[in-house]
Order: structure tokens, then C-alpha cells, then sequence
């Protein structure tokens, strides 16, 4: 069994957490940081590395400052250093939560989303999704419709960054959710070509608004699950 790490995180924090948080960048993430043309967006991106590195320096005994990223063709960020630790991790965010999973020895990937109105769902549902994915959706009560829409997309995303094929392959993936995202896990019908394992695909329960998925390839996992808003936290 694999035991999954877990943390939804809250971004916002004061400039104190914050300034804290951006002594652990690395240049190429301070540069990324720099690159946000607003401030509330930079201020999050700092918060999140920040936090990833704290949680990754816990778990291997090193100064989060010390840890080295590298990245897969479609982004997918690994441990460069340490090398060889055995540890996978992942990190989403969407407004101002973040997700961060860790584990060891098996690919993971994580999303979120906050539930908002998407302009054209139809279309852009007929466009990535499966024909019966299409379907359910659109037969849904309009009021759950967007719920649903990113239920399907969290689950989608959530998988492609553990694989680290990236999201031109969303259509290629068909689900099936149950009613409610508590019922679990996610049965995958289509994986798009990857290398044959078993995967556990789960939703998460989150705050309100949001919603979100963890991938993980192994056949069972066991998830600690942990979640803390600014200023209640400073790994």
C-alpha cells in the first residue's frame, strides 16, 4: 500500500510568511515569479513553492532552500536533488488553494479547481470530453452542470500530471463518476497509451467551492489528509 501525503493549503499569508517563503526559490522559480504581471498572482506562486519545499524539506531531513527542481517535457516537476530519494510529489492551485501531495515510489498527480461559470460548456464540453461524458453533463440540472464539468476536468488533470503526458491527451481519458464526488474511487473506462499499471484515481473533500483529485499509480493507497489557511502554517 502506498500512503499518500496530502495538504490543502491556503496562499494567502502576510508579507512576513511571504518573505520567508521566497528566501527558499530557486533563481529559474524567482524569475517565474517575476513574471506575473500582478502582484496577487506573484504573491500566490511564492506562497505555493514556498510551502512545497517546506513540506519536501520535512519529509528528507534537508533545507528547503537546498532542494533542486527539474522539469519533464510537458512540465512535470521531479527532484533533481537529493537524487534517487524514492519521494513523488505534485502541487496544484486554483485561486487561493493549493494542493500539495507527496509519496514514495509511485507517480502522482493532483488538481483543483474553484467552481465558477464557464461560458459555452456545451461546446467546450463536446470538444474535450468523452461522448458519454458529454452527455452527463449536459443532462445534469443546469444549477450542477459546472460542478460536474470540473469534477470530470480535476479527475482528467489529476491523472495527466502523473503521467506527465500533459493535457493534449484529455480526450483520450474516459471516466465514470459516481453521483457524489465521496464516492470513490473514480473508474477509468480509456487511459490513453502509457506503460500498463494500476492506477487509484480518488476525488478529495475540500472547501467549499472547490473541488479536486488525486492520481496515483499503485494499486491500493491510504491518504493522510491535512489542510491549513494562511497565517496557521510556516513549515
Amino acid at each position: 500500500m502506498a500512503t499518500v501525503h496530502l495538504w490543502q493549503a491556503g496562499l494567502d499569508c502576510d508579507r512576513s510568511q511571504l518573505a520567508h517563503y521566497a528566501q527558499r526559490l530557486s533563481p529559474d522559480e524567482q524569475q517565474r515569479a517575476d513574471r506575473f504581471v500582478k502582484p496577487l498572482h506573484r504573491d500566490r506562486f511564492i506562497a505555493g513553492r514556498g510551502i512545497l519545499r517546506g513540506l519536501l524539506g520535512q519529509c528528507l531531513g534537508i533545507a528547503p532552500e537546498r532542494l533542486q527542481f527539474s522539469y519533464g517535457a510537458h512540465g512535470k516537476p521531479d527532484l533533481a536533488y537529493p537524487a534517487n530519494s524514492g519521494w513523488q510529489f505534485n502541487l496544484a492551485h486554483s485561486e487561493d488553494q493549493s494542493l500539495i501531495a507527496l509519496t514514495q515510489g509511485a507517480a502522482i498527480g493532483v488538481d483543483l479547481e474553484k467552481i465558477r461559470p464557464i461560458p459555452q460548456l456545451d461546446q467546450l464540453t463536446a470538444r474535450f470530453y468523452a461522448p458519454d461524458e458529454h452527455a452527463q453533463i449536459m443532462s445534469a440540472p443546469i444549477a450542477d452542470r459546472e460542478t460536474l464539468f470540473f469534477r470530470y476536468w480535476t479527475c482528467k488533470e489529476a491523472f495527466l500530471k502523473a503521467t506527465g503526458e500533459g493535457l493534449g491527451k484529455l480526450q483520450h481519458l474516459q471516466l465514470a463518476l459516481g453521483r457524489s464526488a465521496q464516492e470513490e474511487p473514480v473508474r477509468i473506462i480509456t487511459l490513453p497509451e502509457s506503460p500498463p499499471t494500476a492506477w487509484q484515481l480518488r476525488e478529495l473533500p475540500l472547501t467549499d467551492g472547490f473541488v479536486g483529485a488525486i492520481a496515483v499509480a499503485h494499486g491500493e493507497i491510504a491518504i493522510s489528509f491535512n489542510s491549513f489557511q494562511s497565517g496557521e502554517f510556516l513549515c
